[in-house]
Order: structure tokens, then C-alpha cells, then sequence
């Protein structure tokens, strides 16, 4: 079977958090999958072994790299007065750590775990985009 790339896959797709769906006005994530290279590097750094040959699992700083690879923006992040608050990107389109520290932690596992099954199997994007 051949396999096709969909070229408007790079142009992302909004994602609602599942504890925002019912809001009027929820907080969305415009996500992007991440390049097949990126995945396997973030991947190689998930299980690290210290001094004592321990094996650890490095979860917070995979799902911080997943999500800093594939976010391109988001919209209903606001200040106290309603000011709408805008990510701002690296000259190499990535989301700046100071734009991430917005984000509520809670989200960074859900959105992490998006981008990845996404970017594993792209055909999952209708799934994470219906309510």
C-alpha cells in the first residue's frame, strides 16, 4: 500500500481539552504533528539510566518537547482584564518556554498525547477534532 502524505497536516488543527468542550467560550490548542525524525528523537530521551544503572521515565520533559514541537497557537489564554494572551515562536517555529508557562499544567499530558497519536497515526485527527 502506498503511502500518502497529506501536505495540509502541517497547517494544524484546533484541539479542545476535554474539561473545556461544554465552556461557551473554551480554550483551543492549534496543534501540528510532529515529524516523524522529531518523534523517534524525543523518543531515544524518554528512558534515561543514572550511575546506579537505574532506568527512570522522563514523562514531564517528553510531554514539555512533544507539546513544544507541536503547538502553533491557541486562542481564550486572556489576562485578568480580558486581554487575549498570544504565543509568541522562536525564529525556528517553536513556542517560546515563556509562552508555555501560560499554559495550565494540566493540559500539557492531554495536548502531548494528542500531538503524538496524531503524529503516529494522522488519520486520528478527525477523532481528537469532533465533539
Amino acid at each position: 500500500m502506498a503511502i500518502i502524505y497529506d501536505t495540509k497536516l502541517t497547517e494544524g488543527f484546533d484541539y479542545i481539552p476535554v474539561d473545556q468542550r461544554e465552556d461557551k467560550k473554551p480554550f483551543s490548542v492549534k496543534l501540528k504533528p510532529i515529524a516523524s525524525r522529531e518523534l523517534i528523537k524525543l523518543q531515544d530521551n524518554l528512558l534515561q539510566r543514572d550511575s546506579e544503572d537505574k532506568i527512570s521515565l522522563k514523562t514531564g520533559s517528553y510531554n514539555l518537547a512533544a507539546c513544544k514541537l507541536a503547538i502553533l497557537g491557541w486562542s481564550n489564554i486572556t489576562d485578568r482584564a480580558g486581554k487575549e494572551i498570544k504565543p509568541e515562536f522562536s525564529k525556528d517555529g517553536r513556542i517560546l518556554d515563556k509562552s508555555l508557562d501560560y499554559l495550565p499544567t494540566k493540559y500539557f499530558d492531554e495536548i502531548a498525547n494528542v500531538a503524538i497519536s496524531v503524529s503516529n497515526d494522522p488519520s486520528m485527527i478527525a477523532m481528537f477534532t469532533s465533539n
